[in-house]
């Protein structure tokens, strides 16, 4: 599969309209928050292992102050999909999902660090756009991390009954792809 091939996501469009975002001029990431990454961006060092995803917190507004998403910040699913797992992780729960894009032959995507919406379960089928749920609020004290949205994508081959972290970047019939490019279609930039 190649990016060509991926579905379109109305993804950020999706984002903005839900969350009445106008005020939006262009998306801010440090650079722990990009794909591959090696650092965190919450704190001084590395990250454990490289970033499966994008991390999506910052933006600036018309005015060029930069703004943070707020734990009401609705969460849009990226692509149509299936719920194979709904997971806790350290901040919230993660929903992954998967796409049959060509005869066997599926996109996956994660959002993690999220409040499932009411009734949201393995086995839901989701459209994208459509809300998934609510950013978490982040619980741990005197962190600098704050509430954001984790999202990673990939192409895989294999047929697993639950997916989670563990297997996000580990398992070689998973392909990683940067978020970035399939996702923000607006202005964005990079911070120290």
């Amino acid at each position: 599969m190649s990016l060509e091939g991926l579905p379109s996501s109305d993804f950020e469009r999706s984002l903005v309209f839900l969350n009445g975002l106008w005020e939006l001029s262009s998306w801010v990431f440090h650079k722990g928050m990009l794909f591959l990454s090696t650092i965190a961006w919450w704190k001084e060092g590395p990250r454990g292992r490289p970033h499966e995803g994008l991390d999506i917190c910052f933006f600036r507004d018309k005015e060029g102050h930069l703004k943070s998403l707020s734990t009401e910040t609705i969460v849009p699913s990226p692509y149509d999909g299936m719920v194979v797992s709904l997971i806790p992780d350290f901040i919230g729960h993660s929903v992954f999902a998967t796409l049959e894009v060509e005869e066997g032959q599926k996109l996956l995507w994660a959002l993690g660090h999220i409040i499932p919406k009411p009734g949201l379960q393995k086995g839901a089928r989701v459209h994208g756009g459509e809300p998934v749920g609510t950013i978490a609020q982040v619980k741990k004290g005197g962190s600098r991390l704050k509430a954001h949205l984790h999202v990673s994508i990939a192409e895989y081959r294999c047929s697993y009954l639950s997916l989670n972290w563990d297997l996000m970047g580990q398992d070689s019939s998973i392909h990683l792809l940067d978020p970035l490019p399939l996702l923000i279609r607006g202005p964005w930039e990079l911070i120290p």
